[in-house]
C-alpha cells in the first residue's frame, strides 16, 4: 500500500458491499464466499501487519463487530453500520499499533464507598449509561442479541474501572485466535506457580487497594477482613479482532430481600445488593489513597522486597482479592 494513502482502498469498499447485501442468516460458511476471500486478499495485499495470508476468524469477528447484516437477528438489524463506516472501521482497526483494554472489576458486597482515583484505576459507582458505553453495548448487542448486559443492575454495585493501552505486536488472527499460535516447542505442562487469576493490570490495582487498612474498618472481620470481594473481571478490548466474551450476569453478585414499612400500614419488598459494613473512618480515610499514595507505592514496589511474590501472595491469598 503506498504510505500517503489513507482510508479504505475500492477493493475493500468492493467487498465489503458485496458481503453486506448477503441476507440473514447468510451462508454456512461466510470464510469460503468468493466476496470474504475477496476481502481478506485486500486486507493481505494492502496492509502488512495483516499476516501472509490475510485475516480469517480475525476478520469474520471484526465484521460481526461492525454489524454485518447477515450476522445479526432481526431485532437487531438496525446496528449495521453503513458500509462506509464499516470499511473505515475494518482499515482504522488493520493500522492500529495500540489497543485499549477496560477492565470491569465488580466489588461484590461493597458498603458506600467514596470514589477514588490511582495509577490507570477509579474506584466509584457507575450509572447504567456509563456501564453501557464501557462495555461498548452496540458492539456487544451485535454479538450476543439474546444475552443483556443488565446496566440497570450492575449500577447497584460499586465498580473499580482498569484501563490499560497495549501494543498490537500480532497480526490479527493471532489476536483473535491465539491458540493456533502456540508456540508447541515449550513445555505445556510446565506449572507456573505465581500465575495471576485476572490481567497483570487489575491485579496491581488490587493490591494497592488491599493496602489500605479495610481490617481496621471492617465490622465484620469473622466474615472478611476487606470490605469487598472480586467474583470476576470483565475486559473489553477495542481491537475489533478479538470477540467479546458473554456479557456477565448480575445474578453472579450477592443479593438480598428487603422489607419496607410503606408508612402506611403496609410493607413493600424489594432485591438489594449484600453490604459489608465498614467502619465510618472508611469515609474519610480511603481517599488517601489516591494517586500520590500510587506514586509512593510503585516506588516502594522497586525495592529488593517486592523481588519475591508480595503482591501475588496479597491478592491471591485466602479471600484475597476474591
Amino acid at each position: 500500500m503506498n504510505e500517503a494513502a489513507t482510508g479504505p482502498s475500492s477493493a475493500m469498499i468492493s467487498a465489503i458491499s458485496d458481503l453486506w447485501r448477503l441476507r440473514p442468516p447468510g451462508p454456512d460458511n461466510i470464510l469460503a464466499h468468493p466476496a470474504f476471500e475477496r476481502l481478506r486478499e485486500a486486507c493481505r495485499d494492502d496492509y502488512p501487519n495483516a499476516g501472509k495470508k490475510g485475516p480469517a476468524f480475525a476478520l469474520s469477528t471484526a465484521l460481526r463487530a461492525l454489524g454485518l447484516p447477515c450476522g445479526l437477528q432481526k431485532e437487531t438489524a438496525h446496528l449495521a453500520l453503513p458500509v462506509e463506516e464499516a470499511a473505515k472501521g475494518l482499515d482504522a482497526a488493520l493500522r492500529a499499533t495500540h489497543a485499549k483494554r477496560i477492565h470491569l472489576v465488580p466489588l461484590d458486597l461493597a458498603a458506600d464507598l467514596p470514589s477514588i482515583a490511582f495509577g490507570p484505576a477509579k474506584l466509584g459507582r457507575l450509572a447504567a449509561d456509563e456501564l453501557r458505553t464501557l462495555v461498548d453495548g452496540t458492539r456487544l448487542k451485535r454479538l450476543y442479541p439474546r444475552q443483556d448486559f443488565d446496566a440497570e443492575r450492575f449500577s447497584e454495585f460499586h465498580w473499580l474501572v482498569v484501563e490499560e493501552t497495549v501494543a498490537l505486536e500480532q497480526e490479527p488472527e493471532a489476536r483473535a485466535v491465539p491458540v493456533l499460535f502456540m508456540d508447541l516447542s515449550r513445555d505445556l505442562g510446565q506449572i507456573e506457580p505465581h500465575e495471576g487469576r485476572f490481567p497483570g493490570a487489575v491485579e496491581e490495582a488490587l493490591f494497592f487497594l488491599l493496602l489500605a487498612p479495610w481490617e481496621s474498618w471492617s465490622t465484620m472481620a469473622e466474615v472478611d477482613w476487606r470490605g469487598f470481594r472480586v467474583p470476576w473481571v470483565y475486559t473489553v478490548d477495542s481491537d475489533i479482532f478479538v470477540r467479546l466474551n458473554t456479557p456477565p450476569s448480575p445474578d453472579t453478585l450477592s443479593w438480598e430481600d428487603r422489607i419496607y414499612d410503606d408508612g402506611n400500614g403496609g410493607t413493600y419488598e424489594e432485591e438489594r445488593p449484600v453490604e459489608l459494613r465498614l467502619e465510618d473512618a472508611a469515609a474519610t480515610e480511603l481517599p488517601v489513597w489516591d494517586q500520590s499514595r500510587w506514586a509512593i507505592v510503585e516506588q516502594a514496589k522497586q525495592s529488593v522486597l517486592f523481588e519475591t511474590p508480595v503482591v501475588h501472595f496479597l491478592v491471591r491469598a485466602p479471600g484475597g482479592g476474591r
